[in-house]
């Protein structure tokens, strides 16, 4: 599953009776895009990718 997450700030007032709200309204706008399940453990490096890429490894 994959998510698309905004947060921010708004005035009541700037509500649309559809319960919408233009983005251009959206004040110290955070906008975070994820995915969660199989689809997100396969993009993970494995075990032994994390541990090549150690700093201290001379390789």
């Amino acid at each position: 599953d994959e998510y698309i997450r905004l947060q921010g700030v708004i005035r009541p007032i700037d509500i649309s009776p559809a319960n919408t709200i233009s983005s251009q309204q959206v004040a110290d706008a955070r906008i975070a895009y994820g995915q969660t399940g199989a689809l997100n453990d396969a993009n993970s490096p494995g075990l032994l990718s994390r541990f090549f890429n150690l700093p201290w490894l001379p390789f």
